[in-house]
């Protein structure tokens, strides 16, 4: 949806009506069924639904994966030319952008590059003893079920 030279977005789900957002962003990507990269400022950030769950500060967002349920709860993120791994349930980073490259290796695990130096990544949490509710419980929060 466009107005003015701004982009907005349209979610339809099976059996609920159709949602709208307001024109507001300078561009928008659509990564999954309600899940959007959107743009202000040549800056980008990640919409669920109709709110912003990954700020519009960074300089590329990328889903990571489709986790649980096809639900995304982290993303690669790019500040300053490096990459890092955003979490939507703590709102924070839980890979710092420092690394070259990223992969996903499981919960909690990454591999990162430095210049040509891999190395295992472990995030560090207090999060529960197990992830996978807490993640659904996220995204399910997420999109107000």
């Amino acid at each position: 949806m466009y107005k003015d030279g701004k982009c907005g977005s349209y979610t339809f789900y099976a059996n609920f009506p159709p949602e709208y957002t307001q024109p507001e962003f300078d561009k928008i990507s659509v990564l999954g069924n309600g899940v959007y990269a959107v743009s202000l400022d040549s800056k980008w950030g990640i919409q669920v639904k109709d709110s912003v769950v990954v700020p519009i500060k960074f300089e590329d967002v990328r889903k990571l994966n489709q986790g649980f349920y096809g639900m995304y709860t982290i993303f690669y993120v790019k500040y300053n030319g490096k990459w890092g791994v955003y979490d939507v349930s703590s709102k924070s980073l839980i890979v710092p952008t420092e690394y070259d490259e990223i992969t996903f290796e499981g919960i909690g695990i990454f591999k990162v590059r430095k210049g040509t130096k891999w190395e295992t990544y472990q995030v560090k949490s207090s999060q529960s003893e197990n992830p996978q509710s807490e993640m659904m419980d996220s995204f399910l929060k997420m999109m107000g079920i």
